[in-house]
């Protein structure tokens, strides 16, 4: 996430990841300018608009589950996606964290899903740790987010692009 964004402007400057103090800094700034306005700047990747839009036409339900705060992943999703996201819940108080799939579940059964048909989605080793712990039907990692190829590995199905995902998700048992 944002950790790993700011370690990669310092990388791009050629600025020394050791300097904790200037690196918490540009850290503690990104993360405020981002919580009091988390649309700026923000877009959906490419091809995941039609994607969801496909997925709700097949009556295939589609969730969200981030490990960022739920105060800015419930109006990014609102805002970008509307109906056809059933379920939002990023981290709160309380809640397990990815890679524990209990939020993953509840998110599910409030779906109506059930393991062995869900496809868990995601662009991150923490993702498909979680869709393996879930013993979700099918887990895909995507390469187009902040990981490497080599740290999506145990994903059943690597995709480059959001249509990729489309019949991955049809093939499952209902």
């Amino acid at each position: 996430g944002a950790r790993i964004l700011v370690e990669r402007v310092f990388d791009y400057l050629g600025l020394d990841k050791g300097d904790s103090a200037r690196f918490d800094a540009i850290y503690r700034d990104y993360k405020e300018g981002y919580d009091a306005d988390p649309l700026y700047l923000t877009e959906p990747y490419p091809g995941i608009l039609p994607l969801l839009t496909s997925l709700r036409d097949a009556d295939i339900a589609v969730g969200i589950v981030s490990n960022k705060p739920h105060t800015a992943v419930l109006p990014l999703a609102r805002h970008f996606f509307g109906d056809l996201v059933g379920e939002v819940q990023g981290a709160a108080d309380g809640l397990p964290l990815k890679p524990d799939p209990a939020v993953v579940r509840t998110v599910m059964h409030r779906l109506g899903s059930a393991e062995r048909s869900t496809a868990y989605i995601g662009d991150s080793e923490v993702d498909i740790a979680t869709g393996r712990a879930l013993g979700a039907g099918r887990t895909i990692g995507v390469l187009w987010g902040f990981r490497e190829r080599e740290k999506l590995a145990g994903a059943d199905l690597l995709v480059s692009r959001a249509e990729e995902i489309y019949p991955a998700a049809l093939s499952l048992p209902l």
